[in-house]
């Protein structure tokens, strides 16, 4: 798996393109945070908003993991 310091930034889709973060990216946008990287860069990294990794970042310090709320 490449370094996060290799994985190219792309510019970010559209809204309407965007989709919302699966279990794999959740954890993939903790591991960025824990590697020091912005939460825009993040953002361009996963192809999601920067409201997205907000909440993913906040759902984590909130209760310590990177999975979603059930309902």
């Amino acid at each position: 798996m490449p370094s996060t310091t290799d994985l190219p930034v792309s510019q970010p889709a559209p809204a309407a393109e965007r989709k919302a973060l699966g279990a794999e990216n959740c954890a993939k946008a903790v591991a960025l945070v824990e590697d020091a990287r912005s939460q825009r860069y993040m953002a361009g990294i996963l192809n999601v908003s920067h409201s997205t990794i907000q909440r993913v970042l906040a759902r984590f310090r909130e209760t310590g993991r990177n999975i979603r709320r059930p309902g």
